[in-house]
């Protein structure tokens, strides 16, 4: 038994596969793409309340604010969304498009802000389990025919 108060525990670290860390993270992106799409300030202000949840996940005491990641991040996105003339929006745009995981989502999302995302995580990751095809060498130069009765006599 812990003789800390409840209130000065710390909280367990949130790793990369917490489910309830990954579903944040997956609708707050969804969020921005919609205010992508809309232009909405409706959307935007689900986005920023998104990104307020994500921080306070991270910071679960109410006297701890210093981690603000996803607001801060949030500020610069929506902005760079909304305004076309926004400073570095082509940059700022481009890194939240690097970070996005899910390939759907980033091909989406970089559709709505009309910017490429082709980036070389593009391609979905050989499976450990499998190799990746083999080139055949130059010096193989034999046609497929060749071979195709081979076996049969």
């Amino acid at each position: 038994m812990s003789s800390l108060p409840p209130t000065d525990r710390a909280a367990p670290p949130v790793t990369a596969c917490d489910p309830a860390h990954v579903h944040a993270v997956r609708g707050w992106l969804l969020a921005l793409l919609r205010l992508a799409v809309t232009h909405d300030p409706a959307d935007r202000a689900d986005a920023r309340a998104a990104a307020c949840g994500l921080d306070r996940i991270r910071t679960p005491t109410a006297a701890d604010t210093s981690f603000r990641f996803f607001e801060t991040a949030s500020t610069a996105l929506c902005a760079a969304i909304i305004d076309p003339a926004f400073p570095d929006r082509r940059e700022i745009l481009r890194r939240h498009i690097a970070r996005i995981a899910d390939i759907r989502l980033r091909r989406a999302f970089a559709a709505a802000v009309e910017m490429e995302a082709a980036t070389s995580a593009d391609r979905p990751p050989t499976p450990p389990n499998r190799t990746p095809p083999q080139r055949k060498s130059p010096s193989r130069t034999a046609s497929p025919r060749a071979s195709l009765w081979r076996g049969l006599g």
